[in-house]
Parts: structure tokens; sequence; C-alpha cells
């Protein structure tokens, strides 16, 4: 598993102990190659470096600079990257090739009412350590298949929008499930001003954070779904 950062120039120390953390492989703080180029191309310059050194058969994981992880996060993230549900439909059998080891509170406001907390009630329900669906809602901490990434990259080329937006229509688009582990193995340092300027012009309110924080005490691949999303 190969681990990159994306970090702002203002979190230079944050991102550098973070990497520190979680025996990073890449770390790029936007700016210190020039001119600074935004979040959006941050993201898209980790991912295309993670392309190059990450196997077909590996997953490549981005963390933002304000991701709280749970102590040997590498372990932990390994381990529960073995324990990834298959999904079956009629024609044939996978695992989601989006993994987000982040599912937060407040934003996207508009899945937060029913959505996301009704399949936070099922998995606790069912003792399920995965909620699968079609929509990566976080950008925190994404983790993606090896052989996927190139193609990824090339679907979202040129995209406006932020890039786990990006990363949805691209998933959307060519049917990649997208799972988040339950507990999170990832929280959101939400005390932190924000430094991102979103395309809708809203400003993020408060209480982005992790539904429920923490390992599992013990990996298993049963799944909830989320929103209508059935593989």
């Amino acid at each position: 598993m190969k681990i990159g950062i994306v970090a702002h120039t203002s979190r230079r120390e944050m991102a550098h102990q973070l990497a520190k953390d979680v025996e990073a492989d890449y770390i790029s703080v936007d700016g210190d190659w020039g001119e600074p180029i935004g979040s959006a191309l941050n993201h898209r310059r980790v991912w295309e470096l993670l392309a190059r050194f990450t196997g077909q058969d590996e997953y490549a994981v981005v963390l933002e600079d304000d991701a709280i992880v749970v102590p040997n996060f590498r372990d932990e993230a390994e381990k529960a990257l073995k324990s990834l549900p298959r999904l079956n439909n009629s024609s044939h059998s996978r695992y989601p090739d989006v993994i987000s080891f982040y599912l937060g509170k407040g934003y996207p406001p508009h899945w937060q009412d029913e959505t996301v907390p009704q399949a936070i009630s099922a998995a606790k329900r069912n003792n399920a350590n995965w909620i699968v669906g079609d929509v990566l809602l976080h950008g925190v901490a994404v983790a993606i298949k090896g052989e996927f990434i190139g193609k990824m990259l090339l679907t979202t080329l040129g995209s406006p929008r932020p890039f786990d937006e990006a990363i949805t229509q691209w998933a959307r688009r060519f049917g990649h499930p997208v799972a988040y582990t339950f507990g999170s193995l990832v929280d959101h340092n939400d005390t932190l001003d924000s430094v991102a300027t979103h395309p809708d012009g809203m400003q993020r309110e408060t209480g982005r954070v992790a539904y429920e924080f923490g390992v599992p005490s013990h990996w298993n691949s049963t799944m909830e779904f989320i929103g209508q999303y059935r593989p």
C-alpha cells in the first residue's frame, strides 16, 4: 500500500507530522514546487505520483493534511482492505474499487438528514464494517486500487469540480463501487480554518467529524448500502 499526503502551505508542519505517523511515501505541499496550484490539482499531483509506484493489485491512499488517523494506521488500513466485502450481481462478482476511511457528519448537507444516518443505523444493527454506495462524499482519506488510478486520472482530466466529486463522476460513469469503513480509521480535524475555496461559495459549518472514529474489535466483510445503491 502506498500513501500520499496532500497539504496546504499553512499546514506544512501538521502535514509532515501526519506523513511521519502513517509512514507516507510522498507528500505534496502546495506551492513547494512553484506557484500554488490549488487543492484539486494538488490532489491530482499526488495521485499521478502514486500511480507510478502502485502495483495493479495494490491500493494507493491519499490523505488530506487535516486527517486524524488511528494509531498504526497503515497496519489497520491493510487489515481493512483484506476484509473488503465481495459485491455480487447477475453478471459478476467484485470488490469495491474506491475506499473511504472516513464517513463524516455535516457535509454534504443533503446526505445528512436521512441517507447517511440510515446507513449507519443499519450497519450498527448488523455489526457491519462496511457501507457501500456509488458516491465519494469526502476526500479526507481515499484509497483506489492501482489498476484503476490511471483510468480515473484520464477521465477526470480537466474537471472543474473538487477532486472527490470528480472521482464520484468517474465511479458512477464506469460502475466503480465506493466503500466506507465503519468505524472510520480517519477523523477530520474540524477545529482548523478552511483553506479551500469551494465552487458552491458556501461556508462550511463546524461539526464535520466522523460518525464513528476508531478501529473495530475485529474486521468483517458484512456490509450495508447507502441510499438506493445496490450492486
